[in-house]
């Protein structure tokens, strides 16, 4: 019997309002990373299962989240994904620069940190599974321009890989009020990076930080 793959998806739907957001999420857990969820949340009540998504959410952010509603299916049971809606407002996340609106996409799910690779070079190989516990993220996130603006900013889509890791980050401007980015990460966790290829690993991972600190922007 094949292993049940661990995967994260997610769909995250932005509508600014002001400097603010409203911001309605849905994710989809499966494999072990489903049994996380259940520890965490499956023995709480509905309040208390709420303030935990209010702390998790607002680890997120440095400015003010209130989260407003949230449901869960498949937490009493033994199937291999867990659901979960919910939703959430974010305080003065869109900046003004001159007559332009812009902000971050928030994608929730990190998929690279350079926090844990600091070191210029390595003696020993990594471990990878050691630093990744999903084998698929896929997060799909539509923006919602506010009435009577339009967006003007879009970053350029990326594809690349290193080895058994393949990132993608798509923008498609559907209308222009309405863009949707796509962001796909593959890996293969049980693989070793050798110190002769850490440096090129090393890049990778800070080429997908930067790309993900681009700015949207609307007028």
């Amino acid at each position: 019997m094949s292993k049940t793959k661990d995967i994260a998806r997610r769909r995250i739907d932005i509508q600014p309002v002001g400097s603010d957001q409203k911001i309605d999420v849905q994710f989809v857990k499966s494999g072990n990373l489903s049994s996380s969820i259940r520890n965490t949340y499956k023995t709480l009540d509905n309040d208390k299962r709420l303030k935990e998504m209010q702390e998790a959410v607002s680890n997120q952010y440095k400015n003010p989240v209130k989260v407003q509603k949230l449901s869960f299916q498949g937490l009493d049971n033994l199937e291999d994904s867990v659901v979960c809606n919910f939703s959430y407002q974010v305080n003065n996340e869109v900046a003004e620069i001159g007559s332009m609106q812009t902000f971050k996409i928030n994608y929730q799910d990190v998929v690279a940190s350079v926090d844990k690779f600091s070191a210029e070079e390595r003696t020993y190989p990594i471990e990878y599974w050691n630093y990744e516990d999903a084998d698929l993220y896929e997060t799909v996130v539509k923006i919602t321009a506010p009435e009577g603006k339009k967006f003007i900013e879009v970053p350029a889509s990326e594809n690349f890989s290193f080895k058994n890791l393949k990132y993608s980050l798509q923008y498609s401007l559907k209308t222009p009020t309405t863009l949707v980015v796509t962001r796909n990460f593959i890996n293969d966790r049980p693989q070793q990076i050798l110190p002769a290829d850490y440096p090129s690993f090393k890049a990778f991972f800070e080429k997908i930080v930067k790309l993900e600190q681009k700015f949207i922007a609307y007028k």
